[in-house]
């Protein structure tokens, strides 16, 4: 789990867990909503996640989109709409493009909405 890429999403399910309520049964309607894992249970490192600085709450000057699953991220930026695909394990600055294929199609599809396209 120490080389294994985390996001922000497993923050809330960790601190519940660090409290010991993430098994709290009152809880359980809400975790099942919570995209993200605890870290004390692996985290969420495996999971197909999609990616945006972008929400229906917060505006953004500069629109980025794509997915992530364990190392491997695909991103597009609204200046550059080319899909970037990258291993941040060996390549955290995001300097070499591997293409598209090398992030495979389940990336690229919940990048691009299943099947609607990019959002910019």
């Amino acid at each position: 789990l120490e080389s294994s890429p985390m996001t922000n999403i497993d923050v809330l399910p960790t601190m519940l867990d660090l409290m010991g309520l993430w098994d709290e049964p009152t809880l359980a309607p809400f975790r099942s909503k919570m995209p993200g894992e605890s870290l004390l249970r692996g985290g969420s490192h495996d999971q197909l996640l999609p990616l945006s600085n972008c929400t229906e709450l917060w505006a953004c000057a500069f629109k980025n989109w794509g997915a992530m699953k364990g190392t491997r991220k695909l991103i597009a930026h609204q200046g550059d709409r080319a899909w970037g695909c990258y291993d941040v394990a060996t390549d955290p600055e995001e300097k070499e493009d591997l293409g598209v294929a090398a992030c495979g199609p389940d990336l690229l599809n919940l990048a691009e909405g299943n099947g609607r396209g990019r959002p910019f």
